[in-house]
Formats: structure tokens, sequence, C-alpha cells
């Protein structure tokens, strides 16, 4: 074994694989610090969980800032854990400082309460890698929490933009939460989320506004059924599974056991018509996508800063002589054969 191999570990690569395997804290921590760190010795680490893969139930959870997700999240996890024995990870995909890649959040500020509990690991990731995209360590954190034996994994996003929809339609089940104080301008009503949203969240709901809201929504649900029915009215199977919005309260505690009852009522529409297997295909689809991005899109960018004079390229575009989008086409055509 390396030099490298034994500084990370105290024990050889199998051993760390097998604690992992057995539920071990610390080490399931330290692999995905190697995946988020893209670490080499992270890709042996994935070879192994890749051959016995064993997906686990993934909820998403997302939603524009302030509309109190890790309130609901919170309760969420004290209910379940009062009801079950699984073991439940949570993956809190937050926000990404543009200086340092890092999370703004830290998931034991916003969930402490539940650092004690045996049964639920808590982890933040960074929402988007350096230059752009969907962070691919998300996934993959998915399959070593799963190689770990947790049977439910949570991914809660901050914010409704394109990159945490993303993350979302990794997920099972996507629970999307909106508050009557968001107004007309609120983003979770985009058709992205219309489409991947399961279970709609209208928390707060003891505000004066919430009736308001309920009726935008359902009008919501009313539009998007007319549209399904139009654009595919053969393809509909008569049992799909019909968005559903719930009303909470996370600051009094209302509402809570119906959302558990509802997520777990999606869990057996997907198990009784076979789609979670049919998920685990599409969710890897998608990682391949993204991973595949990541990687063209880091090569290409060294590439570029390697070969191309930018500051030469930079010169003549403010001169005048050339333009930026003939820059990077005539670098595409030079460098990407396909």
């Amino acid at each position: 074994m390396s030099r490298k191999k034994d500084k990370l570990f105290s024990q050889n690569l199998k051993e760390f694989i097998n604690a992992i395997r057995a539920g071990k804290e610390k080490e399931t921590a330290r692999s995905i610090s190697l995946l988020e760190n893209k670490d080499p010795l992270s890709i042996e680490i994935m070879k192994q969980f890749y051959q016995s893969y064993n997906k686990p139930y993934i909820i998403g959870i997302t939603g524009p800032a302030g509309s109190g997700k890790s309130s609901l999240l919170n309760l969420m996890l004290k209910e379940l854990s009062e009801k079950t024995e699984e073991k439940i990870a949570v993956i809190a995909v937050d926000p990404t400082s543009q200086k340092s890649g890092g999370a703004f959040l830290g998931d034991r500020i916003r969930m402490r309460k539940l650092i004690n509990n045996q049964n639920i690991f808590i982890r933040s990731m960074a929402s988007r890698v350096s230059f752009g995209g969907v962070n691919t360590a998300v996934y993959d954190t998915a399959v070593i929490l799963a190689a770990a034996g947790y049977q439910k994994i949570i991914i809660e996003t901050v914010g409704v933009g394109q990159t945490e929809i993303d993350i979302v339609s990794l997920a099972d089940t996507t629970l999307v939460v909106t508050v009557p104080e968001v107004g007309d301008d609120i983003q979770i009503f985009k058709s992205e989320l219309m489409e991947v949203g399961d279970i709609f969240i209208l928390n707060k709901s003891d505000l004066p506004q919430a009736a308001r809201m309920e009726v935008l929504i359902k009008s919501l649900f009313s539009l998007k059924k007319e549209d399904d029915s139009n654009i595919a009215k053969n393809k509909k199977s008569e049992n799909e599974w019909q968005n559903v919005l719930l009303k909470t309260s996370a600051l009094n505690n209302q509402g809570i056991d119906i959302l558990v009852k509802e997520i777990e009522n999606h869990y057996n529409y997907l198990k009784r018509n076979d789609i979670l297997e049919n998920n685990k295909k599409d969710q890897l689809k998608k990682h391949l996508f993204n991973l595949l991005q990541l990687k063209i899109t880091a090569k290409l960018l060294s590439k570029f800063n390697q070969k191309q004079n930018l500051e030469k390229k930079l010169a003549r575009i403010l001169r005048g002589e050339t333009t930026p989008y003939q820059v990077v086409e005539q670098f595409i055509d030079n460098n990407l054969k396909i």
C-alpha cells in the first residue's frame, strides 16, 4: 500500500470499504470528503460500490429561500425517526461560494438537534462545481450512503434555479415548498418545477395570505393537467400520480404527520407501478450526462488556458479585430472533432 493510503487511512483500502459497508460514520464521511476533493482514491472506492449498488429511496426537497425547508426537514426527520429504525441520510446542497467553491451553510448549524441520532447522517455539499454545472458528487454521495446502509436519502436544495431543479430531478419523490409571502413572482411556478414536483407544500399556512396562494397553486395544477391531457392523451395512465398540495406550519408543528404519510403514499405508488427501478436507470443517465459535461468542460477549459494566448485574444477583441464568438468557435473547431 502506498504512503498516501497509509497517511489517509490507518487500515488498508479493503478494510476501509468494509467499514463503510458496516455503517461506520467516520469512514463514510471521509469517503465523501475524498470524493468532493477529487482524490484519486475516490475512484477506487466508487468502483467497489458501483459493483453492488443497491439504490436507496431518494427524496428531494426544494423551494425558494426562506420558505422554511430546513425547519420542515427537521420536523420530518423527527417524525420519521420516531416511526422507523431505518437509517436516513440528508445531503444539504447549499449555494456555492464563488471564491472558495464551498457551501455557505453548515449542516451542523441548521440541524444540530439531530446530531446525536445515530440513524441520521447529515452532510452539506456545494451545489455547483467551480466552472458551473451540477456537482456530480451529489449522486455519488448517494451511492456511498446506500453502501453504508442508509435506506432513505433526502436531498435538500436552497433556491429553485436550474441547478437546484437538476439536482432534485435525481430524486424519486420531490417535495416543492412555498410560502404565502412570495406573491405572484414565485419562481416555483416555472414549468420545470411543476414537472418534477410530486408533493407541493404550502408552509406557513397559518398566515392570512395562505388561502389566496392555495387557490393559485391549485389553479396551476388544473392547467398542468389540461396541458398533459392535450399533449399526450394516449400516453397518460389512469393511475398516474396526481400532484398533491399540503398545508403545513413548521413554526407550529402542524401538518408534518400528514406530509410524512403522503411521502409514504408516493413511495407505495412508485413501488406498485415498478417506477423505482425505472428511476434508477433514469437517474444514472442524468448522472452520466452531468459527469460527461463536467469532464469535457474541465479538459476544454484547461486546454483553452494552456494552448491559447488568452491575453492576446482579449486584446484583439478589445481592439475590435474579432469577437468572443469567433474566438470560441475557432477554439472548438480546432480542438473538438465530432
